[in-house]
């Protein structure tokens, strides 16, 4: 029970989990003290869930005041297809604001907060919480032809808008990917892109799916992250979608992501760990050994690089390449 327990913190499941443990006879339980640590942690995960979304419903509402209507992506909204959304564990909200994005920015400082300024987003606190406003609904942005229709959802009580069913598939697929090749992918992304396809997969336009897939190359990416929510969550493939996008293309490096994605966690922690330590180290030897495990790990996941990661890592190199030729290491994204 340790070893499970220590696994799905790991991978940011620790709420999902749980209430299977419920159901379990009670001389089959982890230990009293495990289960109630568990217990105190789902708590947790509950009230930040109820405060994001009473976050959410705010910010919608005032910025709807002044004619912005902001779009809900990835995290926050994915708790929509869990049968228990405010058990899924959460980070930031991330907006997409779909006309006058500098507007919108400036409104937000009129309104007292500070904005950090970042390429892809601007972020700022808002009641404790991060939230990100992003000025394009998915990147890379030369996926102009990525729909921008948009839906309401409801979720216990609150209404908000998300991305149509196929501009949230490519998002929920490039965002995972981007993560295995910054730091790592955890099996929170994973739960989130099975349980969407369970949902959703009778709704989406097939056909256009395959085309933006080939366009972003990402194909090897989704066989493989389709074979491990087949082969470890029980999605049902039917009909089968990756012969859909992808025609008859199977799995070849399947073992190599699981591995990767158990071995660094949820959004890379344990790279990030290891860069942490790097910084604790004097002189030139403690990056030194972490840039090489970062290149090393880059290397190995090689077959699986999307075409638009090839672009942002070779960007990224550039730009820490000058950051160590300034003797600073480590640039702030």
């Amino acid at each position: 029970w340790d070893d499970i327990f220590v696994l799905v913190r790991e991978q940011a499941v620790t709420g999902i989990c749980y209430p299977p443990l419920e159901q379990l006879p009670e001389s089959m339980r982890p230990p009293r003290a495990l289960f109630l640590c568990w217990f105190g942690q789902v708590e947790y995960i509950k009230r930040k869930n109820i405060r994001m979304r009473e976050t959410l419903l705010e910010l919608n509402e005032r910025f709807e005041k002044r004619g912005f209507y902001p779009v809900l992506l990835k995290g926050l909204s994915s708790g929509a297809w869990y049968t228990e959304p405010k058990l899924r564990m959460t980070g930031d909200i991330d907006l997409y604001i779909p006309e006058r994005y500098k507007e919108a920015v400036a409104l937000v400082e009129s309104w007292g907060y500070e904005v950090t300024y970042m390429p892809q987003h601007d972020k700022f606190q808002y009641n404790g919480i991060w939230v990100e406003l992003h000025h394009s609904i998915i990147t890379p942005e030369y996926l102009a032809d990525v729909p921008e229709r948009t839906a309401y959802v409801m979720d216990d009580e609150s209404r908000y808008r998300v991305p149509c069913e196929e501009t949230n598939l490519l998002l929920l697929l490039t965002h995972a990917a981007k993560h295995l090749m910054s730091y790592g992918v955890g099996f929170r992304h994973l739960c989130d892109y099975m349980l969407f396809l369970h949902y959703n997969h009778t709704e989406l336009d097939h056909a256009l799916v395959s085309r933006l897939i080939k366009k972003v190359g990402i194909s090897r990416f989704v066989v493989e992250f389709t074979a491990l929510a087949i082969d470890y969550l029980d999605l049902d493939p039917k009909p089968d979608i990756v012969d859909l996008w992808l025609g008859n293309a199977k799995a070849k490096y399947e073992n190599m992501l699981l591995e990767d994605m158990l071995e660094n966690r949820d959004c890379g922690k344990q790279m990030l760990a290891k860069r942490e330590r790097a910084c604790s180290i004097p002189g030139a030897w403690g990056w030194g050994c972490y840039y090489s495990a970062y290149f090393f790990r880059l290397a190995k996941l090689y077959p699986l690089w999307p075409s638009f990661v090839r672009k942002i890592l070779f960007r990224r190199t550039l730009d820490r390449l000058k950051f160590i030729l300034k003797g600073n290491p480590f640039s702030p994204g």
